[in-house]
């Protein structure tokens, strides 16, 4: 699944254009981070809710400059309620959706109000389930007042760990820099779904409000825009050596935090 999730969102990245050259660095990257916890080895609801959230971006980028996007946005909301389902912190990509509309489309109002109805229709088909077999009240209180009794005490990071935050943090902000320095060259459309990216990242740390416990998995959300952000601050290095010392750190820092970990 982890495989299909990075060579998909490779495909994204390939037919919007969103790196500066040539390369299967997103896709790598992607592979890396989204396997870099030993918890991200085991099946996961948040590596499950990516490959929706994945689809969604796609969507959204597909609808940029068409006449009518009414079957993209319903699909996006559509998408995005499957996610929230499955792990329901994704819930919070929706308001994503209305500023892509805000970003890649001309304001129609309808195009608003049929993402919404999108997002309504698993939630209606999943309260009705949940009514029929008179489990209602369990569904309400899993998805919604369960989130008002969360506890943010959370465990210590493992201190094998140290090492790997120590170089994904200093990376992660040289990569912002890098696609704060792409959104404001090339094409309109580019910077739009560059942006678009951006806030994705934003959302992803924003839905950690959500989370019914603390975990590690959590952070796969952030796979999707730290992997675009990764590959092409890597494809910006002028001198391959530092490229390759860089990323070998990387793989050493995970590589450690794994064997210590077992």
């Amino acid at each position: 699944m982890v495989l299909f999730q990075a060579f998909y969102l490779e495909s994204i990245i390939n037919s919007n254009d969103l790196r500066v050259k040539n390369s299967h660095l997103p896709s790598l990257f992607y592979l890396i981070i989204a396997s870099s916890m030993p918890s991200f080895l085991t099946l996961n609801p948040v590596m499950l809710a990516n490959l929706p959230l994945l689809f969604t971006v796609h969507l959204l980028f597909s609808s940029y400059r068409k006449d009518e996007a009414f079957s993209d946005v319903f699909d996006a909301g559509f998408l995005v309620a499957i996610a929230s389902l499955i792990y329901f912190p994704a819930i919070v990509f929706l308001p994503m959706i209305w500023i892509a509309l805000i970003l890649l489309r001309p304001f129609i109002w309808r195009e608003w109000v049929i993402s919404l109805l999108g997002f309504l229709v698993p939630y209606i088909f999943a309260l009705s389930y949940f009514f029929w077999f008179d489990r209602l009240g369990w569904f309400v209180y899993e998805k919604l007042f369960r989130l008002f009794f969360v506890s943010f005490l959370h465990s210590a990071i493992p201190h094998a760990y140290y090492y790997y935050i120590a170089i994904i943090i200093p990376l992660l902000i040289f990569s912002l820099l890098e696609h704060f320095r792409l959104m404001q060259t090339g094409q309109i459309r580019i910077q739009k779904y560059l942006l678009l990216i951006l806030w994705f990242f934003f959302f992803s740390i924003g839905s950690y409000l959500l989370a019914p416990s603390w975990s590690f998995n959590h952070f796969t959300l952030l796979a999707i825009p730290v992997s675009v952000f990764f590959g092409n601050y890597f494809l910006s290095i002028n001198r391959n050596w530092i490229a390759e010392i860089l990323f070998l750190l990387l793989l050493a820092t995970i590589l450690y935090g794994q064997f210590k970990c077992l």
